[in-house]
């Protein structure tokens, strides 16, 4: 997709307001999108609060064309994990994208150069943020509404 692009931290009210939000431009017109509660989405990701960031920290990207949202992800590094398993995991979640591979490409790119400059040796997911939430991609059944705890996504 031709124009100008970009992919920045999401930190600030408005930023984190654009994550959150990102995926009802995405699902528009999907009857099968079931939208998240967002209060639940935010506490997953309320550094703060969220006993799980006690052993873990979370980054927050966004990826912008021609100045309008197109795609986030967030690199999870929890260290609890890594120490159990004597692993250099970095954890990627809560991809939402728009349906261009550079931008897909773009954004896991994102996590990837920020888990190498944290020590990093491997990258999975998706995992919103831990094994303990909603995890794994959809690839097959898009025309029926998801289950509990089960992620959707669209086709591409």
């Amino acid at each position: 997709m031709p124009g100008t692009f970009s992919i920045t931290e999401a930190r600030g009210f408005f930023k984190r307001r654009t994550f959150l939000h990102l995926p009802w431009p995405i699902y528009k017109g999907d009857a099968n999108w079931v939208p998240p509660l967002l209060v639940q989405v935010k506490q997953n990701l309320d550094v703060r609060r969220n006993p799980f960031y006690r052993h873990a920290r979370i980054k927050l990207f966004l990826a912008h064309r021609n100045g309008r949202p197109a795609g986030r992800i967030a690199a999870v590094i929890d260290e609890s994990h890594n120490t159990f398993r004597n692993e250099k995991t970095c954890f990627f979640g809560f991809f939402e994208c728009i349906n261009d591979r550079d931008t897909a490409a773009a954004l896991l790119e994102a996590v990837r150069q920020y888990a190498a400059a944290q020590g990093m040796d491997t990258l999975t997911g998706p995992l919103s943020p831990s094994l303990n939430h909603e995890c794994a991609t959809l690839v097959e059944g898009f025309d029926s509404p998801p289950q509990v705890m089960m992620p959707y996504n669209p086709p591409y």
